[in-house]
């Protein structure tokens, strides 16, 4: 599913309803000239930035403190500083800032994507809604999707848009549009990447006029590893170790780190899993839980595993799997080891590693060729 153009005209409208109408200005700190302008093609009002901070207190033990910081309106020159001087007020709590904005000033944008990274926080768009910690959907277009992809982590609230084009100058470079706009893009080029996403974002964004606003879909925000949903890009690896070889994944989420190790040694299917948990590691180790092997959607049962031990908050164990259980994993999209307390359990704790497109054939192949080599 492709995304969808907005015209100016409906831009503009589409904000009334919302009371979001500002100007999109972008200055280039001290390039010599003013870069103008970066608007959809129409005149509209600006609306200073607000910042609005809503705490959770959490419960001691169970769920840490968190806040959801709300900025509303165009990010302008001031707008990293105010975000900063809010945020120095949150210290060790988990924060996520809610975009809805039109806009504003590109390098004050980036300069704000960068303080959120420093920061450690996530990033979601959409605005406050009535009930506590439930946003509603809203809109990010311009240079806001730049200071929306700061977050480390990036959600996306059902409904919201955000949306990309190609920015424009409207005040004189003294003849140096062109120099001035190679510098800009290589500019945002280089952020982008900086910021973990594709660089075809930009790629996308200067195919699109300045009178438009192209709204990407979810298939395109995932693509373009703008949205993770809390989870970064995996990594998939073979090793070659003296007398054979392992195959190594590997995925840092917000909720910790997991590792999965396939190999096969003297004739057995081997799983070692490795599982950042914390403070926790050691008493879970220590427990009777009940494992599983997490293929896709599926938990499958792993039985107990041949040795679990917690060190320094990860938890390492290792499970002798079955062929049915490696030849599921061949063929899957995501797995991982989830550890719970007891059968049934409502929640659990533990890890999924991604087997995206750039890995798949190189995980297939390994697990299939492991599997041949039993064989014979």
């Amino acid at each position: 599913m492709m995304g969808v153009r907005i015209h100016s005209v409906d831009l503009v409208n589409y904000f009334k309803k919302r009371n979001l109408i500002f100007g999109m200005k972008v200055k280039l700190d001290r390039l010599l000239v003013m870069l103008g302008t970066l608007l959809c093609g129409a005149v509209v009002y600006a609306v200073p930035l607000t910042i609005q901070v809503e705490k959770f207190n959490g419960l001691p033990g169970v769920f840490d403190p968190g806040v959801l910081v709300y900025l509303d309106g165009e990010i302008d020159s001031t707008s990293p500083k105010r975000v900063a001087a809010a945020l120095d007020k949150l210290p060790n709590m988990q924060i996520t800032i809610v975009f809805n904005s039109n806009g504003g000033n590109l390098t004050a944008a980036m300069e704000l994507g960068r303080l959120i990274r420093k920061t450690g926080a996530s990033t979601s768009v959409g605005v406050k809604g009535t009930e506590e910690f439930n946003s509603l959907p809203g809109a990010c277009f311009s240079a806001c999707t730049l200071a929306y992809l700061g977050g480390r982590y990036r959600y996306f609230k059902q409904g919201s848009k955000y949306g990309v084009h190609r920015a424009y100058l409207t005040s004189s470079t003294n003849g140096r549009d062109l120099e001035v706009g190679q510098v800009l893009s290589a500019m945002i080029g280089s952020y982008i990447r900086e910021m973990d996403a594709d660089p075809e974002l930009l790629d996308l964004a200067v195919r699109i006029p300045s009178t438009d606003i192209y709204v990407l879909s979810d298939k395109e925000l995932k693509d373009l590893q703008i949205v993770n949903k809390g989870r970064l890009p995996p990594s998939w690896m073979i090793e070659a170790v003296p007398g054979g070889s392992y195959l190594k994944g590997m995925q840092e989420t917000v909720y910790g780190r997991g590792k999965a190790i396939f190999a096969c040694i003297d004739g057995k299917f081997i799983l070692f899993s490795v599982y950042e948990a914390g403070p926790k590691a050691k008493l879970i180790s220590e427990g009777k839980w009940i494992h599983s092997l997490k293929v896709n959607d599926d938990d499958l049962p792993l039985g107990s595993p041949a040795k679990i031990e917690g060190v320094d908050g990860f938890i390492n164990a290792t499970f002798f799997l079955s062929r049915t259980l490696f030849q599921r994993v061949a063929a899957a999209d995501s797995v991982g080891h989830a550890m719970q307390p007891f059968k049934d359990s409502p929640t659990f704790v533990g890890y999924s590693v991604d087997i995206d497109k750039s890995s798949r054939h190189r995980v297939r192949n390994f697990l299939n060729n492991c599997m041949t080599d039993r064989r014979k």
